[in-house]
């Protein structure tokens, strides 16, 4: 017991040695010229994407569950060929999915062969690492769709961010020196000009980053941006008022405390350490320093960062010349700092966690919704033809890539596994079927799938019978973001993500 204490007491007190920030430095020979994609680590929002890829055209449906019986839905759409492409392969498309589970999105497209006996579902979710298909059903519900439309607009994770910036100037080392900086410089302008665009406050439709939108508060302009759906606003320390009765900066560093990432822009030679500041809200600072090689424009990036949040590794810092994919690059960087810093285990428990268990929940109803309109369709199909003759004609459709080669206990239907050949046997048994027009109808409906030019001669008029039944309003895009919720208190500290 006594062996425990000392422990304890050891490790509280190399606790307390360890420094509260640490700093991931640049190294000198990192040099990014070229220009590259940057993965994004921050949630996918995918509802503009199902609104205007998917939900004007044909495409189907999926619920189904993984092995570890986590859920999912899921949409595909098989994209037609242009009548000016060169015809490499007959059944080669591109077949592009959305797949949703219970904590994320994903967005991914392959070009392959329609005709392949593989499952294309399991093929598109083997390209995004995800875990084996236990079953999946087609959603037969008369609003699919505008269903899932709606759960993509309620559920998207969009992140509205603000980022207090703050300038540095040369031999600078208190927050009232940083603070008492009244100007944009034009370095700093610049920068600013690459990664956002100035607007106005006043009445400002969109996040707003706690500065005031009604009485120029806090200044007349601003700076904001949008990136792959996320929302940032800036918080620019030089563009907030300065009372000149009230020399201790209270509304600037109010603002500029209460942000978890701060952008510290700095005069060539400039050094920083966090302690400048006196926040405990701040939980990463990225250090900007502008530099000149050869002529070109560079920046110099650092991040110092709290010893409780994980490192930053993607994208890297270091010397980033600036050239068209610099906004990418930074904007990247400032999203991703903010996952790994909701990550912590502070900000997990209470908005992470919340917000994925609304979504688990939200999945669970939807999926009982749609459970009684289908019939699972196990992976390993093994049932005959004619077993399915009174349980419905869809899965006569999906035998194409429901069933392996190697299972000779199903009859075929014409050529093995071809979604286009069996589709005519479909019609022609339903020709000389008992069944009625309505079954029929259905069948033309989701066999137009199978059609690759079915696009581009879909009318206007014919949409609604081919995705069901459209809704005539879906609803607004409510914005759902780390932003509405309610203020966080870090020793004492409110803070607003």
């Amino acid at each position: 017991m006594g062996e425990s204490n000392v422990d304890q007491t050891t490790k509280q007190s190399d606790e307390e040695r360890l420094p509260a920030f640490i700093l991931e430095k640049c190294l000198t020979d990192n040099i990014q010229e070229e220009q590259i994609e940057y993965k994004l680590n921050a949630p996918l929002c995918i509802s503009k994407i199902y609104k205007n890829e998917f939900f004007p055209y044909f495409h189907l449906n999926y619920s189904g569950t993984f092995e570890n019986q986590e859920l999912f839905f899921a949409s595909i759409r098989v994209i037609a060929k242009e009548s000016n492409e060169e015809e490499e392969e007959e059944e080669e498309r591109i077949v592009q999915a959305l797949i949703r589970t219970k904590t994320n999105n994903y967005h991914v497209s392959n070009k392959m062969n329609i005709t392949n006996e593989e499952n294309l579902l399991r093929m598109l979710f083997n390209k995004v690492q995800l875990q084996p298909i236990q079953h999946y059903e087609i959603i037969r519900h008369i609003n699919a769709n505008g269903k899932l439309l709606e759960f993509d607009q309620s559920n998207d994770e969009q992140y509205s961010s603000k980022i207090a910036l703050i300038f540095q100037r040369l031999n600078q080392t208190s927050e009232d020196e940083i603070f008492n900086n009244n100007d944009l410089s034009m370095e700093m302008e610049d920068f600013l000009s690459f990664i956002s665009d100035r607007i106005e406050l006043k009445n400002f439709p969109k996040y707003r980053g706690d500065l005031d939108v009604k009485t120029n508060e806090h200044g007349i302009y601003s700076y904001f941006t949008t990136f792959q759906n996320h929302q940032i606003m800036f918080n620019v320390a030089q563009m907030i008022p300065l009372d000149k009765n009230n020399r201790n900066f209270i509304q600037r560093k109010g603002l500029i405390g209460n942000a978890l990432i701060c952008v510290v822009f700095q005069e060539g030679g400039a050094t920083f350490q966090p302690d400048f500041i006196l926040s405990k809200v701040t939980q990463v600072y990225i250090t900007v320093q502008p530099i000149k090689i050869d002529s070109q424009l560079y920046y110099k990036i650092e991040i110092w960062r709290r010893n409780s949040i994980e490192p930053i590794r993607v994208p890297s810092v270091g010397i980033i010349e600036v050239n068209e994919s610099f906004r990418s690059y930074f904007l990247t960087l400032l999203l991703n700092t903010m996952n790994i810093i909701l990550k912590n285990e502070y900000f997990a428990k209470r908005i992470i966690e919340p917000r994925q268990q609304l979504r688990s929940d939200s999945m669970d109803k939807l999926s009982q919704l749609f459970s009684s309109y289908s019939k699972p369709i196990p992976v390993n199909l093994t049932q005959q033809v004619a077993q399915h003759q009174h349980s419905g004609l869809i899965p006569k459709i999906l035998e194409a890539f429901s069933t392996p080669r190697h299972d000779t206990t199903k009859k075929q239907i014409g050529k093995p596994n071809s979604w286009v050949t069996n589709y005519g046997k479909v019609k022609r048994y339903l020709s000389t079927s008992s069944n009625n027009s309505a079954t029929t109808d259905l069948v033309e409906n989701r066999a137009q799938l199978l059609n690759p030019n079915f696009e581009r001669s879909i009318s206007s008029e014919s949409i609604s019978s081919l995705v069901t039944t459209l809704p005539h309003h879906i609803g607004s895009n409510t914005e759902k973001s780390f932003g509405s919720h309610p203020n966080l208190n870090i020793e004492g500290q409110s803070v607003q993500i």
